[in-house]
């Protein structure tokens, strides 16, 4: 275990204000947990220093929280059955209005009469030992929350048959107003048409906000990224932020997914008064160091251009509360391990980490052993289960010029459409044969400018474009609803690739098309890699004619 997965629980270090060291967190149901424990050093994190955090009840810091309680005050080494968090100083209940809680977190209806005497100045637990007995009473009358859902949860799924991918225990009809957070969150989710969480987010939301360590495995577009979001923004609610000192921070490993992370969570930020930056390479570095200028209060980055940064001195991550890496295996994958371990060394030790990932394996166990404290593991089950939600099919031609007429009669009856090419040259090469043949196609690949990226994703999301040829940066990158049919030009080398290009559709639960393009000499390793990928397509020979006669079937029109 290295220096880093030191404790994060010691009472001199703990910036949580939970007044208590050493105390276990307790899990929540359907968790596992890592076996490795941090030692109990004191003085961990930056500098030193102590951090006091909000404590969260029924406001914090002028914010109203709904759903009957507040997660936030979540101290990360006490117990969250209950236990009073007061003032790590006075021990007294923080105020927050006539309604605070204390960090309570009430449960139901009870939790509701509860809250109004909760925050007249509850002793911090351990405090005052004539007090011990009161404070016990109060424990058993104000359930947490989180076993208030929990037990919800179980009873709704006793209640009904488990759905495919679904983890046990997870009560899908509950609302984001029931989860904590805060009024102004909740209603700009309502204004988006969002109500009730993807089973990712009802199981892994209530873990964050209590302030677990939360590894979320989940294949790509089953809502990973509010999954993680929504408990940064409501830990973060109420503080304040310095200049060049973000107190969130996410890493992710391609520029677009960076801007579509940022772009999905400002408006939710925003409504609590949190700014929201993204910093990537492939831009002037002068306009993030600008943006760096002003306080901000989360930064999405790639880990590249936030370790550039870093070295200019010019962004400080020793006020990171919470740190979030998303699609980790593709981090792995590409090869940003080593700068993304030390810009974890640059967090303090006591943050909270964030890791979600389509899969949790190889290197990114190595980095959970490393730098996680006990985490909790939500999944929303195997990756078959989401290629189960898209119709596949294979079609085997004769060669590449045969293979070429196929992608240009596609391309005429595409209205959504994205094909997946394994090089660069070849994605630019595709993109001005379509253009030739009277489809308005856009390219997509790591030799483009930022603003050239950015212009052919707007081209296709507005509909100017309808084909989008790309090499596989955008295969996690993109985040396009209503892609009508997934091409592979060029077959992925391997399974895991396959999974991700086709979950450029049948995003959110929707349903979708994949088609996989193959000559006859390669067809037995494509099958090979296909049935790894847990699919059994559809397999088409197709002759001169090319696909003409199969377009109905791909859901395009002649």
């Amino acid at each position: 275990m290295s220096g880093h997965s030191q404790s994060r629980r010691s009472g001199g270090s703990d910036r949580r204000g939970s007044g208590q060291s050493g105390s276990n967190t307790s899990g929540g149901s359907s968790s596992s947990h890592n076996s490795g424990r941090r030692g109990n050093q004191g003085g961990s994190g930056h500098s030193g220093n102590k951090r006091r955090r909000v404590v969260r009840g029924s406001r914090a810091n002028g914010v109203d929280v709904v759903g009957g309680s507040s997660r936030g005050s979540g101290s990360r080494g006490g117990s969250p059955k209950g236990s009073v968090k007061g003032s790590p100083k006075t021990g007294n209940a923080p105020s927050g209005g006539a309604k605070s809680g204390g960090g309570q977190q009430g449960g139901g209806a009870k939790g509701n009469r509860q809250r109004s005497r909760s925050g007249q100045g509850q002793r911090q637990q351990g405090n005052r030992p004539q007090n011990q007995r009161q404070n016990n009473q109060r424990q058993q009358n104000q359930r947490p929350a989180a076993t208030a859902v929990a037990k919800a949860a179980t009873a709704a799924t006793a209640a009904s048959p488990a759905t495919a991918g679904v983890p046990a225990g997870v009560d899908t009809s509950t609302t984001f107003g029931d989860m904590g957070l805060p009024v102004p969150v909740v209603q700009e989710l309502t204004a988006q048409g969002l109500k009730h969480p993807f089973p990712i987010q009802a199981a892994a939301i209530p873990d964050a906000l209590a302030g677990r360590d939360v590894l979320g495995r989940g294949p790509t577009g089953s809502g990973k990224t509010f999954t993680f979001g929504l408990p940064v923004i409501t830990r973060l609610t109420g503080g304040a932020s310095a200049t060049h000192r973000p107190r969130g921070l996410i890493l992710v490993p391609t520029r677009e997914l960076a801007q579509q992370v940022a772009g999905r969570l400002r408006p939710l930020a925003e409504s609590v008064g949190q700014r929201v930056i993204e910093v990537v390479g492939g831009v002037n570095i002068k306009r993030n160091l600008s943006a760096l200028a002003r306080p901000v209060d989360i930064l999405v980055a790639t880990p590249g251009r936030a370790e550039d940064l870093c070295n200019q001195k010019a962004l400080d991550l020793s006020a990171v509360e919470i740190l979030t890496l998303d699609e980790a295996d593709q981090m792995a994958d590409m090869g940003f391990l080593p700068q993304v371990r030390r810009l974890i060394n640059r967090v303090p030790k006591d943050a909270q980490h964030l890791f979600f990932s389509a899969t949790l394996d190889g290197d990114i166990n190595v980095l959970v052993k490393q730098y996680m404290n006990d985490p909790v593991t939500h999944s929303t089950g195997e990756v078959k289960a989401k290629v189960d939600t898209m119709d596949h099919f294979l079609g085997v031609v004769a060669d590449k010029p045969a293979r070429n007429d196929v992608v240009l009669q596609l391309g005429r009856a595409s209205t959504r459409t994205i094909m997946f090419m394994r090089t660069k040259h070849t994605v630019d090469r595709q993109v001005k044969k379509l253009v030739r043949d009277g489809t308005p196609a856009v390219g997509l690949h790591g030799n483009k400018g930022q603003g050239a990226r950015t212009r052919a994703v707007d081209e296709f999301s507005t509909g100017k474009a309808t084909v989008l040829v790309a090499t596989d940066i955008a295969a996690r990158g993109i985040d396009i609803k209503g892609v009508d049919l997934v091409v592979h030009i060029d077959p992925p080398a391997e399974h895991k690739a396959y999974v991700h290009r086709a979950g450029r559709t049948a995003r959110g639960g929707e349903s979708g098309t994949v088609l996989t393009l193959t000559t006859a000499d390669t067809r037995r390793d494509t099958e090979q890699m296909m049935r790894k990928a847990g699919v059994t397509p559809t397999e088409w020979v197709l002759d001169k004619h090319g696909i003409t006669a199969y377009l109905g079937e791909l859901g395009l029109h002649r």
